[in-house]
C-alpha cells in the first residue's frame, strides 16, 4: 500500500491508498488529519500514525501496521516539516520515498509559469490528478489559502489565482471588529437567509455569500482568459479541500467535488517514479 502525506499549512494528511489501479486512482484512499506543528518530532508522527492504522474499521478490518506499507511520497509547503518527516519514514517504514518538490522535474508535470520553482507542491498534485479529468481545467482548492489552479488542455500547470482561505477571512473578521463573534463555517448552510437579522446571522450571510461571489467571479474571469486561447473547449472545474463539498453544492460552476484529489495525484506521481525506477533496472 502507498502512503502518501501532504503536508500543509493548518494540517498534515496521511492518506493510505488501498489498491493501486492504472485506470482509475481515484476515491481510493483512507485518510487521517493532524494539525500542522513545526515542533512535531518524527517519534511523533510514528506514534500518531501507527495508532490510527491499527484502528479496526469498514476499509481496516484487521488493522494495518507499517510492514504493509510498500512506498511513500511526502509534499510539503512547509520546509520545516520536511526533515522529520523524513526522518520518521527511514527509520519506521522500510519502504521506497519519494519527496516531491518544485525543483525536481521528475515529477512529470509541466510547469509554465514564469517562475517554475514558486509551484506549490499542492498545485503540482492537483494538475497531476486533474489529468483524469477533461482537460482543460479549472481546480479550487479550499485550503489555508483558496487557490484556482489552471491546467491547460497538454496537463501542464499553466498558472492561478491565489486568494484568502475561508477560515483566515472568518478569523480575521473577528480579531479586526472588538465586538463581532466568532464565527464557525461548520454552520453555514445553503438555506441560509441572505439578509442577516442579528450580528451573527449578518456575518454568516456576508462571509458565506461573499464568498460565493468571490469564487463566482475569479471563475467567470478565468474561463473568459482561458477560452481566448482554447476557443470551443469545455473548461471543467473541480473542488477539493476542507470546504470544498458546500462550496461545489452552492456554485453551479463547479461540477464535481473531489476529496481525495491531491492524494491521487500524488498517487499518480509515485506511480510514474516507480515506472522509472523499473525501467532503470531492467538488463
Amino acid at each position: 500500500m502507498l502512503l502518501a502525506i501532504d503536508a500543509g499549512n493548518t494540517n498534515i494528511v496521511f492518506g493510505l491508498r488501498l489498491n493501486a489501479d492504472a485506470d482509475d486512482d481515484r476515491m481510493r484512499f483512507i485518510s487521517w488529519r493532524m494539525a500542522t506543528n513545526v515542533h512535531a518530532t518524527q517519534d511523533d508522527y510514528a506514534s500518531w500514525l501507527a495508532f490510527h492504522l491499527s484502528q479496526k474499521g469498514a476499509a481496516n478490518k484487521h488493522g494495518w501496521r507499517f510492514a504493509d506499507i510498500d512506498g511513500v511520497i511526502v509534499s510539503s509547503v512547509v520546509p520545516q516539516l520536511l526533515p522529520p518527516l523524513s526522518q520518521f519514514i527511514t527509520q519506521h517504514i522500510s519502504a521506497p520515498l519519494y519527496t516531491l518538490t518544485p525543483t525536481d522535474t521528475s515529477h512529470g508535470v509541466r510547469i509554465k509559469i514564469d517562475k517554475p520553482h514558486q509551484a506549490g507542491c499542492d498545485r503540482i498534485a492537483n494538475a497531476a490528478a486533474a489529468s483524469r479529468y477533461a482537460l482543460p481545467a479549472i481546480v479550487i482548492d479550499f485550503g489555508t489559502a483558496t487557490t484556482f489552479d489552471y491546467i491547460d488542455s497538454d496537463g501542464a500547470y499553466a498558472g492561478g489565482v491565489i486568494a484568502p482561505g475561508v477560515n483566515l477571512s472568518v478569523a480575521a473578521l473577528y480579531k479586526a471588529a472588538a465586538q463581532l463573534p466568532m464565527l464557525d463555517s461548520d454552520a453555514w448552510k445553503l438555506d441560509m437567509p441572505v439578509i442577516g437579522t442579528t450580528t451573527r446571522t449578518a456575518m454568516n450571510s456576508g462571509l458565506f455569500y461573499g464568498y460565493i461571489s468571490l469564487i463566482e467571479g475569479i471563475l467567470q474571469r478565468m474561463t473568459k482568459s482561458i477560452a481566448k486561447n482554447t476557443p470551443g473547449k469545455n473548461i471543467a472545474v473541480i473542488a477539493t479541500g476542507g470546504l470544498g463539498a458546500l462550496f461545489a453544492k452552492a456554485i453551479p460552476a463547479i461540477e464535481c467535488y473531489d476529496v481525495d484529489l491531491t492524494l491521487n495525484g500524488l498517487g499518480i506521481i509515485y506511480d510514474r517514479q516507480k515506472a522509472k525506477s523499473q525501467q532503470g533496472n531492467r538488463p
